[in-house]
């Protein structure tokens, strides 16, 4: 299986070209067991009329026009000829920029306990370090962060009452642009 990885909102061609003798080779590509729409004679492709598929085959080409997650997956191409049928499956690795999901609610603390935070995201490719906490100024020697593939747990040693405002939960994965969660830190004060 061949793996080809593209980017979500971009275009693709995918070509898996056959030898054979004879020469004169049909294509089928399918998904999820269902034939792609194959233009490779088309006056309708040809005169640009379709519109509304996204994902159409030229006989060894796919093509998938503005890629979106749900285009991920296997595809399998079959090519035959008077000799024989073989088939290609091939894997789509939408790639896709990392979102911020869920975030703990606003937290209350009191003085000198410690706070914990939660980030959680989604994307493609999600790796251990695609989530980051953020706020200026604060020393970050007295933060825990402990990250697993799409989540992220921040604990805010001996909170003081200056430690109240906000934290930011950072996702970005070098796709697209970064998602910011904002929690909000208020600390208790004994009187």
């Amino acid at each position: 299986m061949e793996k080809f990885d593209a980017v979500e909102g971009e275009s693709g061609t995918f070509n898996v070209t056959a030898r054979g003798n004879p020469p004169v080779i049909d294509y089928t590509w399918i998904r999820d067991g269902e034939p792609v729409l194959d233009v490779s004679d088309s006056y309708i492709w040809k005169s640009k009329r379709i519109t509304s598929h996204r994902v159409v085959s030229r006989g060894p080409i796919l093509e998938i026009t503005e890629l979106s997650r749900n285009n991920g997956g296997q595809y399998v191409c079959e090519a035959s000829n008077s000799q024989g049928t073989t088939r290609r499956v091939i894997l789509i690795n939408v790639l896709y920029e990392a979102s911020v999901t869920r975030v703990s609610p606003r937290t209350y603390v009191r003085q000198g306990d410690d706070a914990q935070f939660q980030c959680e995201a989604t994307g493609n490719p999600l790796r251990e370090d695609v989530i980051r906490w953020n706020r200026l100024g604060f020393e970050t020697k007295r933060m825990q962060v402990i990250s697993e593939k799409g989540q992220s747990f921040l604990t805010v040693l001996n909170v003081s009452k200056e430690d109240s405002g906000e934290f930011e939960c950072v996702a970005y994965n070098g796709i697209g642009e970064e998602s910011i969660a904002r929690i909000l830190l208020l600390v208790k004060c004994e009187s």
